[in-house]
This record gives C-alpha cells, structure tokens and sequence, in this order.
C-alpha cells in the first residue's frame, strides 16, 4: 500500500512517463530478461552505460533493485 502511494506520488510529481526513449528502450529489454550484456549489445551501447541508465530509471520510478523493475515493468504492461 505504502510502494502504491509514493508510485502515485511520483507520477504526479514526473508526469506519466518519466522516462527518456533510451530508457524505456532499456526497460523493455531489462523486463525480457536480457543481461546489461546483451542489452547493449543489441542497442550497441556500453555495458556501463545500460548500468547507469538502469540506475537513472530505477530513481525515476523510486525502485531500489532490478527485480522491482522487472515488476514494476510487468504491472505495466512492458514486455
């Protein structure tokens, strides 16, 4: 109940899609199950950089682990 209250609170605050065409790019990826490898790989970036945009969307979405955005992805409808 908590987790829904600050999502609601932190779509209000970004608007209701807080990410950058990068990241949800990123996202999809991430939510399919793809290694930091293997997304940038297919987005022919550097696995650093996956890790950073990772990092930018999980504090945009106010999540702490992968599998919470993973989660967060399916609630979503990202596949």
């Amino acid at each position: 109940m908590l987790l829904g209250e600050f999502r609601r609170v932190a779509k209000q605050a970004t608007g209701t899609n807080p990410l950058s065409d990068r990241e949800r790019e990123v996202l999809n990826l991430v939510a399919r199950g793809y290694t930091y490898r293997q997304v940038g790989k297919e987005l022919f970036i550097a696995e650093k950089t996956v890790e950073n945009h990772v990092r930018n969307i999980l504090g945009k979405l106010h999540l702490s682990r992968r599998a919470e955005l993973i989660r967060w992805a399916a609630d979503h409808g990202i596949q």
